[in-house]
């Protein structure tokens, strides 16, 4: 059903990237105790982009609950003026390290559909001009943060250069 609500057409979807993570959240619940976080200013953005860091935080939340044992998750969404940052953090037993070092193993292996959640994330938030890291959560578990620069320069992969705002998504 998380797959569903991501999947919809844009006129059947939620108004703003906070009620559709709430959507994605709400899907997460029965598993593990999750909180939204908002602060600062929205800004208007393509409903791509909406969809795109719901589907990262999505991803980090499977992430959560299969691999980290964990029982809390925040996830927060914060404005900035230049940028906008979204992160999971969890009170798990993952390591930011052996995050990393699995994104770079992920980027290096063909791609066959099966283990590559970390690579699909970090694909979907650089192919919106931003950086995905993993770092320590203040819960104890990993922090996985997504920040997109505002406004949003998409990026085709492996290319490197800004494509226009009305060119369709990669």
């Amino acid at each position: 059903s998380a797959i569903f609500a991501l999947t919809r057409p844009h006129s059947e979807s939620v108004a703003s990237l906070e009620d559709l993570l709430r959507e994605v959240v709400h899907h997460h619940r029965s598993l593990l105790d999750i909180t939204v976080r908002v602060a600062g200013r929205s800004v208007a953005l393509d409903h791509d982009v909406h969809h795109e860091l719901a589907r990262v935080v999505g991803e980090a939340l499977f992430n959560v609950v299969t691999h980290a044992s964990a029982r809390r998750a925040v996830v927060r969404v914060r404005w900035l003026g230049e940028a906008l940052v979204v992160s999971v953090s969890d009170d798990g037993d993952g390591e930011p390290a052996a995050l990393r070092r699995m994104l770079q193993l992920e980027r290096r292996t063909i791609r066959d559909g099966r283990h590559q959640g970390l690579a699909n994330m970090d694909s979907r938030v650089s192919g919106l001009g931003g950086a995905l890291t993993f770092r320590r959560s203040r819960l104890g578990g990993v922090r996985v943060t997504a920040r997109v620069p505002l406004p949003v320069v998409r990026v085709r992969p492996g290319l490197d250069l800004p494509v226009p705002e009305e060119a369709p998504p990669c």
